[in-house]
């Protein structure tokens, strides 16, 4: 049992259960799983302010801290979570005292897998553009399909996608018991896996919008067996919504004279078709779901919230984390998950950065294992099995670092480090190297921070910039040449982005480098603010020419940079 006392001396009390709650028999009961219907996560309702004067009046609870510490890949949608940086504001006034969290090892994917993902729905009601779309593949139509061969039970694997496995059901629009009972034995069989890497993560059940009442009866019947047969996530598709839309825009020409009110009446009928097929799904017996989406192929705000949707239904940490990483849909997830990941890297260096610090040479080596560490997290956060962490990391020193290892900062200490242990050596044992010790943690703590989130930022918006370009090209992944020349058009913006972190990590005042929430917000800032500089303006910064090779890209001047962030800042 831990108690808090909040700056008014109101006590609250909290006891750590997670290590019960995480015990196999309870699966994920205990899993955090943000409520996802349509009311609001936190009451709008008028609250008594905090009163600093007496223990009473409305606080928040220590445990919101906890979520955002140890499980913040709940919150990977920063847009969601407006309110964010009003509740660190209030973290030294509710946490007055040391936390017991932050000693447990995170959840982590430095050995990345691979999410399973069974596709179910007729033939024919787009689930190969699905797949397209959001995960970048080219994936064999089940149109194309011999009839009497399909089996659920085998895999479709995608070429240079060890992260991706993919699952089929194939049509079921006969209705025929003995497909439904294969895709029950499968679904059983799935759920029961020992290993989460063998266990099925998530069905997209997709349902065409505007089919006969005959294939939705046997879509319906269908979503009673997978839905009472196992606790797999489940997101409802709906499908080739343009087309229905277009159906109602055209047969009521005439009754709307209007164009406006003939598209309001198109979106209203969407809608109610949305509603009553929900409605069908919600009076199953036993039947469950946990979102419904309508998409169309030229939608892309459709994809975005399908993937999005998608990425949220998930309780297990680290299946969030596969999934997010092989979708290419909403990039932005994938940087957020790469800022999530830098700063439990950077919670970890503030504590294990002092050990190093009276050791000769081993401050380098220390900055040298932090730009790896870095690097691995973000490339496997965005997802590019093609390209090993290594590759990137070599990319991003040989076009923008000319030297990750040293500075001047690390420069001084490594020289306090050689002049304690010559110290130590030559007074015969006396502790010299402890005061050097003492005397480089404050230059090596901030200098690897600042090294460590330089660096992250570097990998986010080239990776971003990279995925971009192939998105627009229709390609799923970037390559190494995407990378690289992804790399070359920031060389421009990289001084701009270094100055910022430097602004945020003081060297003279240890305390903020200690002040990790206020540090990830003012990442997160910086990230957003040179995304839409470098990566979403393409007219200002970086213009393309089409050429093949890292030429492409041409420098614009210093005056028209200046001119666009003064555009951004007064926006």
């Amino acid at each position: 049992m831990s108690t808090f006392t909040i700056k008014n001396d109101l006590k609250i009390d909290m006891q750590d259960f997670r290590r019960v709650h995480e015990l196999p028999r309870y699966g994920t009961r205990y899993a955090i799983h943000l409520n996802q219907s349509k009311r609001p996560w936190m009451r709008k309702e008028p609250r008594t302010a905090f009163n600093k004067d007496a223990a009473q009046g409305t606080t928040l609870h220590p445990s919101v801290y906890l979520i955002f510490d140890e499980y913040s890949n709940v919150f990977l949608d920063s847009k969601a979570l407006s309110f964010r940086g009003n509740i660190e504001e209030l973290r030294s006034t509710v946490l007055t005292k040391d936390i017991f969290w932050g000693e447990r090892e995170t959840v982590d994917i430095e050995e990345p897998g691979a999410i399973r993902v069974l596709v179910c729905g007729n033939t024919g009601v787009g689930k190969s553009t699905l797949i397209n779309e959001v995960f970048g593949v080219e994936v064999t139509k089940a149109s194309e399909r011999a009839r009497g061969i399909h089996d659920i039970k085998i895999p479709i694997i995608c070429q240079d996608r060890p992260d991706l496995i993919l699952h089929d059901s194939g049509g079921f629009e006969s209705g025929g018991d003995k497909e439904f009972q294969q895709v029950k034995d499968f679904i059983i069989e799935m759920s029961n896996a020992t290993e989460m890497k063998d266990r099925l993560h998530v069905i997209w059940f997709c349902i065409e919008m505007n089919s006969p009442r005959v294939q939705q009866k046997a879509a319906i019947d269908f979503f009673t067996i997978v839905s009472q047969n196992s606790e797999i996530p489940i997101v409802v598709v709906l499908t080739k919504k343009d087309e229905f839309w277009d159906l109602q825009f055209g047969r009521n020409r005439k009754k709307f004279p209007e164009f406006a009110d003939l598209e309001a009446y198109a979106d209203e009928e969407l809608r109610k078709r949305t509603v009553l097929i929900e409605e069908e799904l919600s009076d199953i017996k036993d039947g469950r779901y946990d979102s419904v989406v309508a998409v169309s192929k030229e939608d892309k705000t459709s994809i975005q919230l399908l993937a999005e949707e998608t990425a949220h239904c998930f309780d297990h940490e680290k299946v969030r984390m596969l999934y997010i990483a092989a979708q290419v849909a909403r990039i932005d997830l994938k940087a957020d998950l790469a800022v999530t990941k830098t700063m439990q890297i950077y919670k970890r260096i503030l504590k294990s950065a002092g050990s190093v610090s009276a050791l000769p040479l081993g401050i380098t080596t220390y900055r040298v294992t932090v730009a790896v560490a870095v690097c691995t997290a973000v490339v496997n956060a965005f997802g590019v099995p093609s390209v090993t962490a290594a590759t990137v990391q070599q990319i991003v020193k040989s076009v923008i670092w000319d030297d990750m290892g040293r500075n001047f900062s690390v420069f001084m200490a490594e020289c306090i480090a050689t002049a304690g242990v010559l110290g130590t050596v030559i007074l015969w044992g006396m502790p010299v190297f402890v005061a050097a010790g003492a005397i480089n943690i404050p230059i090596i703590i901030p200098a690897t921070a600042e090294l460590l989130l330089m660096l992250s930022c570097d990998v986010i918006l080239i990776l971003v910039r990279a995925f971009k370009d192939c998105t627009h090209r229709c390609l799923g992944q970037p390559l190494k040449k995407d990378i690289e020349k992804a790399a070359q058009a920031y060389r421009q913006f990289a001084k701009h982005v270094h100055q910022e972190i430097k602004g945020l990590i003081s060297k003279f005042n240890i305390v903020k480098v200690f002040q990790v929430a206020k540090i990830q917000i003012g990442v997160e800032k910086i990230l957003e603010k040179y995304t839409k500089l470098f990566v979403e303006q393409s007219d200002i910064g970086v213009s393309r020419h089409g050429s093949d090779d890292g030429s492409e890209y041409s420098r614009v001047s210093s005056i028209e940079f200046e001119k666009a962030q003064r555009a951004m800042s007064n926006a």
